[in-house]
């Protein structure tokens, strides 16, 4: 305190705006974050449910025909996108039918019983369920998780940009 006792107006003034100024960089940086966060969370969950629906509905056949082969095989183009985990499809008894595993893992993962269509973020993860249809019918389901490393990764480059301008 003696330091502020010591500094002329003009100091204390400096030292006043100062303050205010890094506090408002502060909270616009931490806004800008939040904003991005949500923003990535929806374009990925729209380009990860576009990808869900295109792999489901080409597996309508291997559905239709019973060969697990096809639709694993069909799966296996979710490789292009790599924060892809993994993803199953179920028949219309909502057993497991096809399997991806990033990687090619054999080992079979855990997956959930079949849910309603729709998606969630939990365990660092996008989760998605989507109905195959097929002329109108649901003839199975498909899940597809994809990680958030991404995220993790654009929002720690935007801290440290944030940070930066800061301290500048």
């Amino acid at each position: 305190m003696r330091f502020l006792n010591n500094l002329s107006i003009r100091g204390k003034q400096t030292l006043i705006i100062m303050l205010t100024s890094a506090i408002t960089l502060l909270l616009a940086g931490v806004a800008f974050l939040g904003v991005e966060a949500l923003n990535f969370r929806g374009e990925l969950t729209e380009e990860i449910s576009t990808m869900t629906q295109v792999a489901g509905d080409n597996c309508t056949a291997a559905l239709d025909f019973n060969d697990p082969k096809a639709a694993a095989d069909t799966l296996g183009a979710l490789r292009a996108k790599t924060p892809i985990a993994n993803a199953c499809v179920y028949n219309q008894q909502g057993e497991v039918f096809a399997v991806y595993q990033r990687g090619g893992k054999s080992a079979m993962a855990q997956y959930p019983p079949v849910q309603l269509p729709g998606h969630e973020f939990r365990d660092h993860q996008l989760r998605v369920f989507q109905p195959i249809t097929m002329q109108g019918k649901q003839v199975g389901t498909i899940y597809v998780t994809c990680d958030l490393y991404e995220l993790n990764e654009r929002l720690t480059r935007l801290a440290m940009l944030a940070t930066l301008v800061l301290g500048l």
